[in-house]
């Protein structure tokens, strides 16, 4: 118990790191993580971890993380996603993505919103359209408003506006 509860307050340390971009610190609370072990059996510290390389650029050792897991989970592959999103290597996130299920990770609501990002700054309206068919056939689009937002926002970078316009007419909330 006396792990997690460590586990946590290291996480919410991460979270700072990564708001300010403080990589410096973020280095010395992962080694500190290493050190005592604390990784493998918290993934909410892990996830933490990546998020926090994520956002301060070092996507290598993010990646890293990740693949230091042995048993990682979908918020963990998210945050990497989200990561290469973020710093405009939809590439690799498309890559990364993708991955996923080959790795038994089932893609979430969250996931779908990291990787239309990239579909959007990558004006990929096959890769958008075939994600789009696959959150509709599991049901997402009704539950997450966030998540329509995300299928209108790439089909506009698409340049589809009709498509944009359908999609945000059959939204259940709009915002």
């Amino acid at each position: 118990m006396k792990k997690h509860k460590e586990g946590f307050a290291l996480a919410s340390l991460l979270k700072e790191c990564a708001k300010k971009k403080d990589i410096a610190r973020g280095a010395t609370i992962y080694s500190d993580i290493m050190n005592r072990g604390l990784l493998d059996n918290n993934p909410y510290l892990a996830s933490s971890l990546i998020n926090m390389f994520s956002r301060c650029g070092v996507l290598t050792h993010a990646k890293n993380v990740l693949k230091e897991l042995t048993n990682p989970c979908v918020v963990a592959w998210n945050a990497l996603v989200s990561g290469y999103s973020h710093h405009g290597l939809s590439h690799e996130a498309v890559h990364t993505f993708e991955r996923m299920p080959n790795e038994g990770i089932l893609p979430n609501g969250v996931s779908f919103i990291c990787i239309l990002k990239a579909c959007g700054s990558l004006g990929d309206l096959s890769k958008g359209t075939q994600l789009h068919d696959e959150i509709v056939r599991r049901g997402f689009v009704k539950k997450n408003v966030m998540l329509g937002n995300a299928l209108v926002d790439m089909y506009v970078k698409c340049g589809m506006l009709e498509k944009a316009q359908k999609v945000h007419d059959e939204l259940l909330v709009r915002n």
